[in-house]
């Protein structure tokens, strides 16, 4: 056939015929939990930007501090400047508020800034190290392996990697300072009732980690999915498979499997969207049930011992700078199910050795001049997996399931 290369008619009609090897890579590896040792793999790619780190981290800081000082100036509106009947102290208070509001939001916008270049950054090193690693793979690699799927793990995968780097990674940090800071100061104004307001905190954490094993199976499933709807709409929608679809009369049957495999993304995507998410409800219905208990106990003080009303009202507010960054850390620890997932696939072509390479003694020829001669140089195909249709992995077809035809292309 004209205008088609040999490997590209061959491998649209071996898939035509199911006859393609399963990929090198396989889609069912194990399941590899949060160690240390995985997790200081991941961190790799993070170290080169140690000093932008420090910066996040300080922008971070910064913004969780100025963020448990609002609640302490509406106390000192509530139990002075009013009681007083002080405006000069209710205008200072009022405008710290809205200052401290507007200085958080500048540092915000710093932050995503960082956070951006940082994401950005470790994006580029790990395609660009997926893609070099890519080049020095053998021929026969990208004789059993579907472009379809390389371009998926370079695209997809690597992108995801981007929401773990500036997402994840950020979340854990703000919610984790922000959790300290609002501990500190709602134990020096109440005891009793910070002990009150922390003992439903371990709730957000019990079930995480059933959860977080459903997210990441759910994750690792949607990524292989779509590399599989892309290989198929890579392998279909070009001259060589459309034309092999037509002249064997496949084009039904391919939108069929199309359909198919789209539906499959979507059911994968509708199902990684639910999961956890009856759970998160239940949370949210703790997180409110937290103000009703202290707005019970602080009102009991409040009546029986004095306790000043704005202490109350800021010790409410300080709930939601405390239960909000625990059910955020509790979604965390899925994200990074989810997020370990995706590195796992990358690593997965990251680790594989070429089947081809130069040895160490090899000397780099400069200059060549002449001819050259090789000895004792041979070659040998792979042999492909037992498969269950032949035997040694050799396909075979009925007499009625073979259809001879005279196939030629012009352009």
């Amino acid at each position: 056939m004209r205008g088609m290369g040999p490997e590209r008619s061959i491998g649209a009609m071996q898939r035509t015929f199911g006859l393609q090897r399963q990929a090198w890579a396989g889609h069912d590896g194990p399941q590899v939990e949060l160690s240390r040792a995985r997790l200081s793999r991941v961190a790799q790619y993070f170290r080169p930007y140690w000093l932008q780190w420090v910066a996040i981290v300080l922008c971070i800081a910064a913004t969780s501090g100025l963020g448990v000082l609002p609640p302490l100036c509406v106390r000192g509106i509530l139990d002075h400047a009013i009681p007083d009947k002080d405006l000069r102290l209710l205008y200072w208070l009022v405008g710290a508020i809205v200052g401290l509001t507007v200085i958080s939001g500048l540092i915000g916008v710093l932050q995503n800034y960082l956070n951006a270049g940082v994401g950005q950054r470790i994006m580029f090193d790990l395609r660009n190290e997926l893609y070099q690693h890519l080049q020095r793979q053998s021929l026969g690699f990208y004789t059993v392996t579907r472009a379809g799927e390389i371009v998926s793990r370079l695209n997809n995968d690597v992108a995801a990697v981007h929401e773990v780097a500036t997402g994840t990674v950020v979340s854990i940090a703000t919610n984790a300072l922000t959790l300290v800071a609002t501990v500190i100061v709602i134990f020096s104004m109440n005891p009793w009732l910070a002990l009150l307001a922390v003992a439903i905190v371990p709730t957000f954490f019990l079930p995480t980690r059933l959860v977080g094993r459903i997210r990441r199976r759910l994750s690792q499933q949607t990524q292989e999915q779509q590399a599989e709807l892309v290989a198929f709409m890579e392998e279909r929608l070009n001259v060589g498979g459309m034309f092999l679809a037509k002249i064997f009369g496949q084009v039904a049957a391919d939108a069929d499997h199309f359909a198919e495999r789209s539906r499959e993304v979507m059911d994968l995507n509708v199902r990684q969207a639910m999961a956890g998410r009856w759970l998160f409800m239940c949370l949210a219905v703790f997180s409110v049930a937290g103000p009703a208990i202290i707005y019970l106990y602080g009102g009991h003080l409040a009546i029986r011992e004095g306790l000043s009303i704005g202490t109350l009202i800021a010790f409410v507010a300080y709930l939601t700078n405390l239960y909000r960054p625990v059910g955020q850390l509790a979604n965390v620890y899925v994200a990074l199910q989810g997020g370990l997932a995706v590195f796992e696939r990358i690593f997965e072509y990251l680790d594989r050795k070429p089947d081809v390479e130069d040895r160490p003694d090899a000397v780099a020829l400069a200059h060549v001049r002449g001819a050259i001669r090789l000895e004792h140089v041979g070659f040998v195909y792979p042999r492909p997996p037992a498969a269950p249709n032949g035997e040694n992995g050799e396909p075979e077809a009925a007499p009625a399931e073979v259809h001879p035809a005279l196939v030629d292309v012009s352009f």
